[in-house]
């Protein structure tokens, strides 16, 4: 016997706060429709009541002053949620680790709209509808909006100011910080890889011209001119450039769904993405292409002719 705090929910509630199930599966419309008596559970709740066992298809029994004893099947269990580290969540000071959760339709046909808080050996009990609410926005922008409108419904809908609209925006701003942080670090990264691989194809590309400076002074002798030989060179280094390109894409593309497989961290490839990749693979071949391409030029054809 142990005390836990029990909630209806939707089956949306994991996902608006990108809870993520370890074991089992969430709750789903079909649980919500039926009203059926299962119950997702959090990770300190699964250690203290099934240590030793698995707890997939086991009984719970919920124990509800002013009501009977009822039992719960165990669908699924969540990953541990550190709230304090991921304050995108909004979760607050909740502790949802120790919390079950069951379909919202189940906690209305059995309990109505009578909420109890048992504290210390005693309970207060109250009539509300709806003890939490989470509203997701797409951008951190609009959350301040969001709020405001949420605000003047509630009003309209109660006589009183008897409910709280809690706006983590310090929180938000942290995890927009964070993120930013990790932008410009792997700016500076994917900058850096670029430069290498620039100045990689330059210096194959001046090898190259070491080793046909004989076929340039060919080439020249034959009547071609510096033009020709500058734009041959620059064809040669786009060449490296979009093999390198086509070569990068593929492997991002690859290592992007194996974190999201392996890992779990969701991933998103646009098509602009690819195509600026692409197209900055390009101006980099062209960029550090142009220098050796110049020295060919500027060769002496007969100079040229005398190497072997």
């Amino acid at each position: 016997r142990l005390p836990a705090a029990a909630f209806g929910t939707e089956p949306a509630f994991f996902d608006i706060l990108h809870i993520k199930i370890a074991r089992g599966r969430p709750l789903q419309l079909v649980d919500e429709a039926e009203a059926a008596k299962v119950c997702v559970i959090g990770d300190e709740l699964r250690a203290k009541l099934f240590a030793h066992e698995d707890p997939l298809g086991e009984t719970v029994y919920v124990d509800r002053p002013a009501t009977p004893l009822t039992p719960y099947k165990v669908v699924g269990v969540l990953e541990r949620t550190q709230t304090a580290g991921q304050p995108a969540k909004g979760l607050g000071e909740r502790d949802i680790n120790s919390e079950l959760f069951i379909p919202l339709s189940t906690a209305d046909r059995l309990y109505g709209d009578l909420l109890i808080r048992v504290t210390s050996g005693s309970y207060e009990r109250s009539q509300v509808t709806f003890s939490d609410f989470y509203v997701q926005v797409d951008e951190i922008d609009n959350v301040i909006p969001v709020s405001e409108m949420v605000r003047q419904a509630l009003s309209h809908l109660h006589d009183k100011a008897d409910y709280t609209v809690k706006v983590p925006l310090e929180r938000l701003r942290l995890a927009e910080s964070e993120k930013r942080r990790r932008q410009i670090t792997m700016g500076c990264i994917a900058g850096i890889s670029l430069l290498v691989g620039g100045i990689g194809i330059m210096n194959i590309m001046l090898a190259t011209v070491t080793e046909r400076t004989r076929e340039i002074g060919i080439r020249r002798a034959l009547g071609a001119k510096r033009r020709h030989i500058v734009m041959q060179f620059l064809i040669e280094s786009l060449m490296l450039s979009t093999v390198g390109g086509m070569i990068g894409i593929v492997c991002g593309s690859a290592g992007a769904h194996l974190i999201t497989n392996w890992v779990g961290w969701p991933t998103v490839i646009h098509n602009w993405t690819i195509l600026c990749s692409f197209g900055l693979a390009l101006a980099v071949g062209l960029f550090f292409g142009i220098y050796p391409a110049a020295n060919a030029a500027r060769l002496d054809p007969i100079e040229a002719l005398r190497q072997t």
